[in-house]
């Protein structure tokens, strides 16, 4: 490694441990998520902050479903009649008598 390689690391260091604001909400870098509760309404307490934090990023968290959209059936559907009439043919010549 050169020399200016720890002065980048500590640039990272010291810029973790800084809070971080996204569009005026401080998220905190330090905070170890874990799954010990004591009780389920602690555990929704923590599961409602987060999403009421990811609604303030604009972070949509239950988008539309998707409309139904049929076109990979029928390329494969299409590929499948191609091949089978292929195979069909090749048969079909194999035992032709010409």
């Amino acid at each position: 490694m050169g020399a200016g390689c720890g002065a980048g690391f500590q640039s990272l260091v010291n810029n973790a441990e800084k809070p971080r604001v996204l569009r005026g909400v401080q998220i905190n870098q330090r905070r170890t998520p874990s799954m010990a509760h004591d009780s389920v309404e602690e555990h929704l307490a923590e599961l409602a902050e987060l999403v009421a934090q990811a609604e303030a990023m604009g972070v949509d968290l239950w988008p539309e479903p998707k409309p139904v959209r049929p076109w990979a059936k029928y390329a494969l559907a299409s590929f499948m009649i191609i091949m089978i009439v292929s195979w069909v043919s090749k048969a079909m010549v194999r035992f032709a008598n010409v």
